[in-house]
């Protein structure tokens, strides 16, 4: 038992590590690994812990990306970005998408589903909220979809991170599990 929660902890750690360094090292942009975590804890970790782990490090790297590298943005300390909203509710929407029965056992073709499936949620998400919320775009439909067309690089830039996060954590995942099944054969 004692073994299962220091693996237990073990995972929340490295799972946190990943995703605050993978939102705070210099990276291109929407290339995080954040959709990957929640395909991977989806499926791994147990109750809502699947959901709250990813998120808990997307605030954190928040409050720092907020008060430290965009720091000259704000006049004060910054618990949540205006727009967070917008930030957050795709993610929020694509945790529950992982807990479907579609998404019980998973599956190569299932984490590439998925992994489009998360990057057009937040990709049609986010960029509703900059075009209703940013006065960057006029109010009209001509307006939606000028701010859609030029998200169009960060939409591929997201297709690539969370492909490569989710398929990397999937495949060292299946590796490790399949190395002590083997392991645990021989004893």
């Amino acid at each position: 038992m004692i073994l299962k929660t220091n693996r237990n902890y073990l995972t929340f750690a490295v799972l946190l590590l990943i995703l605050v360094l993978g939102r705070t090292v210099p990276h291109p942009p929407n290339v995080t690994p954040l959709i990957g975590l929640m395909v991977f804890s989806s499926q791994v970790l147990k109750g809502s812990s699947f959901f709250w782990i990813p998120m808990l490090a997307m605030f954190v790297s928040d409050l720092f990306i907020n008060n430290y590298i965009y720091s000259g943005y704000y006049t004060d300390f910054q618990i949540l970005t205006p727009g967070f909203i917008w930030i957050y509710s795709p993610f929020i929407l694509f945790a529950f998408l992982t807990k479907t029965k579609l998404f019980r056992s998973i599956n190569f073709p299932k984490v590439l589903a998925l992994s489009l499936s998360g990057s057009t949620i937040f990709f049609l998400l986010s960029n509703f909220g900059v075009w209703i919320s940013s006065g960057m775009y006029t109010l009209n439909l001509q307006g939606l979809v000028h701010c859609y067309a030029l998200a169009i690089p960060f939409y591929s830039n997201s297709i690539i991170g969370d492909v490569f996060y989710s398929t990397s954590l999937y495949f060292a995942y299946k590796f490790s599990t399949d190395i002590s099944a083997a392991g645990l054969k021989k004893i």
